[in-house]
């Protein structure tokens, strides 16, 4: 007999698209966002797992409840735990969690969408993203997702460090639940009431690179900063985060005439010091392209904007070209600030706005000038990738590249597998925007003896579709009779006989 409890489920439950949600990247939210945003926080034990329509379920009995409303020995429902997995020694594939398997669930009330189509009043659960933890023994593991695409995994504690006990993680909850009550009023609080003082502390505090990590915390934080469009706020904040997102978020809060002014000015003050020059030209990519444009609603993965560009859209893409030309003897500070023109290229391109356009050609101008004054192969490369989105502006270079800008840089070959024959391992980065999308072309990787000007043309597996941007790593096996010597190497592409691309170099001793 159908248990009742689930005949609503089992009749209206739609399938979810596992491989949809597997084929992204699956961050972590952090142990105090994941007490702060779950409505409940729970010891339990998988009794049951089953499918219900092809969506995968299991029951957990509770054992210990640490936040919310569920009671010891409730029998709850949980989705998406399949999406959490058991590492299998000697598998391909990790195993499921299973009936006895004792976790700890971050939850919160699973609501209809796109992808989970179930009822309204359907009582089931799900966990926040890594919101799950595996029990065994006295010992608790976190997960993370070790494949893109795939599941979240547990992983195994190390020897190392001091194991993690479910003694320890139960204080370290109960902690977390009386600060993060704090933090909550903080990053809430009103506008004109913001703790900057406070929040920044927090901020110093908790940010950190973390690879698929998530922090509601600091990102909340970035938030409110990125709201107030202060640029002395935000500086002092950038100046403190670490996470992509917290990064990322400040950087968008510069998204205003006053804010773009403030990091221009920062820019081409030699008085400061030369990395915090550097953040704010990466600052500048992430403050828009428009002058007079203003961010708003800035999250964590988007933003809106209001403002519309005015005539030459105040010249401020020349002015940033202009911030180059000055800045070319601080060659990293340069092609920073040329990758920030690259990015707006790309974006105004696509729709072409006559004033973005006369905007990004006078910047274009302004590159020229400096990319005559034959700079580093690499301030070459850079210039040509962020002037190909006008076409005509980047056939005024003259550049030996062609439809095909490349550049090649010497890789370590101890970060490398080593190859069974002697070869030449090397990086590579290219646009071909200006082939056709159906193109694919194959270059040759050329040595050319800097003393005797003899090539050798090596074949490679490369394979480079038209109108993309991408790069890797690759190699090339060396002839055996190859002389010794001090060697530029390069990729060249051909159309029959005739040499269409050659492509900057580096040089090395073979």
């Amino acid at each position: 007999m159908r248990n009742p409890r689930f005949a609503l489920i089992l009749v209206l439950l739609a399938p979810c698209p596992v491989a949809t949600v597997r084929a992204a990247m699956m961050y972590v939210y952090d142990l105090d966002s994941l007490v702060h945003l779950s409505t409940d926080v729970a010891e339990a034990e998988i009794t049951r797992s089953f499918k219900a329509d092809t969506i995968d379920l299991i029951e957990a009995k509770v054992t210990l409840v640490h936040k919310g409303g569920f009671k010891k020995g409730q029998i709850i429902a949980v989705v998406d735990a399949d999406y959490y997995r058991k590492p299998a020694i000697d598998k391909i594939n990790n195993e499921k969690l299973a009936v006895g398997d004792r976790i700890v669930l971050f939850a919160v009330r699973a609501k209809p969408s796109d992808f989970n189509r179930i009822p309204e009043n359907a009582v089931l659960y799900a966990p926040l993203p890594g919101g799950m933890r595996l029990v065994h023994g006295d010992q608790i593991h976190g997960f993370a997702q070790r494949d893109n695409p795939g599941p979240y995994v547990a992983y195994p504690q190390t020897e190392k460090k001091k194991p993690f006990t479910l003694e320890s993680f139960r204080k370290k909850v109960e902690t977390s639940l009386r600060d993060t009550k704090e933090w909550a009023k903080l990053i809430e609080a009103k506008t004109d009431q913001l703790d900057v003082p406070a929040l920044l502390k927090l901020l110093g505090d908790r940010s950190k690179v973390s690879y698929g990590g998530r922090d509601y915390f600091t990102e909340r934080t970035c938030m409110r900063f990125a709201e107030t469009h202060d640029p002395v706020v935000l500086s002092k904040a950038l100046a403190v985060a670490k996470a992509y997102y917290d990064v990322s978020i400040l950087q968008r809060g510069f998204g205003s005439p006053k804010g773009r002014d403030y990091l221009l000015t920062k820019i081409d003050d030699a008085k400061e010091p030369m990395p915090v020059r550097l953040r704010y030209a990466r600052a500048l990519g992430e403050a828009g392209s428009v002058y007079r444009e203003v961010f708003t609603d800035i999250g964590s993965n988007g933003w809106r904007h209001v403002g519309k560009v005015d005539e030459g859209n105040s010249g401020y893409l020349t002015r940033i070209a202009k911030s180059v030309r000055a800045n070319a003897r601080h060659e990293e500070l340069a092609r920073s600030l040329i990758r920030c023109l690259d990015y707006s290229g790309q974006g105004i391109s696509q729709n072409k706005p006559e004033p973005l356009m006369v905007d990004l050609s006078g910047a274009n101008a302004v590159l020229k000038e400096l990319y005559d004054a034959k700079p580093s192969q690499e301030m070459q490369f850079a210039i040509e990738k962020a002037t190909v989105w006008i076409p005509n502006d980047y056939a005024k270079l003259k550049s030996p590249c062609g439809p095909m800008v490349s550049i090649l840089r010497w890789a370590d070959p101890q970060i490398y597998t080593k190859p069974e024959k002697p070869s030449l391992i090397f990086e590579y980065e290219y646009t071909t925007v200006l082939m056709g999308r159906n193109a694919e072309v194959t270059p040759s990787v050329v040595l050319l003896h800097e003393k005797t000007q003899k090539r050798h043309a090596l074949p490679t597996t490369l394979r480079i579709r038209g109108w993309a941007t991408g790069g890797g790593s690759n190699s090339v096996e060396l002839p055996k009779d190859l002389p010794r010597g001090r060697y530029h190497v390069f990729l060249e592409l051909r159309d029959g006989e005739q040499v269409i691309s050659v492509g900057h170099h580096f040089a090395i001793e073979l």
